[in-house]
């Protein structure tokens, strides 16, 4: 599912708990997007993942822990972002997370020592 360069979009209030096969969401580029959709926690199959230039994002809480399939994450130019959240740690699959230009990264509060799959970071 593909929602890229959606300038406009703000909210998601989609819970998604109906889509048990998804493998590929990407917001690319919805750059006044503010938080990362709650209803992502029902996307266990989900294999990659793109806020890639949503600058207006921030991610609270651990909203991403439930991902245990995901492979590909790209944060990449989410500015807003400040924290990785404990969750990140829960992404065993994870081969690609792309954190560039995240300029007000502060804190990293995950422990990766259970994400062995990573081959770029």
């Amino acid at each position: 599912m593909i929602f890229e360069d959606c300038s406009n979009l703000k909210k998601i209030l989609a819970l998604f708990d109906g889509m048990k096969t998804l493998k590929i969401l990407s917001y690319k580029g919805c750059e006044n997007l503010e938080h990362m959709p709650m209803g992502l926690k029902h996307l266990s199959p989900l294999q990659e993942l793109s806020f890639e230039g949503c600058i207006e994002m921030k991610i609270e809480g651990d909203t991403i822990n439930a991902l245990a399939s995901l492979t590909y994450l790209n944060l990449s130019d989410c500015v807003k972002v400040d924290t990785i959240h404990k969750g990140f740690a829960n992404l065993a699959s994870l081969n690609i997370l792309h954190y560039d230009d995240c300029t007000n990264l502060k804190t990293i509060h995950a422990i990766f020592d259970g994400i062995t799959n990573v081959k770029r970071l």
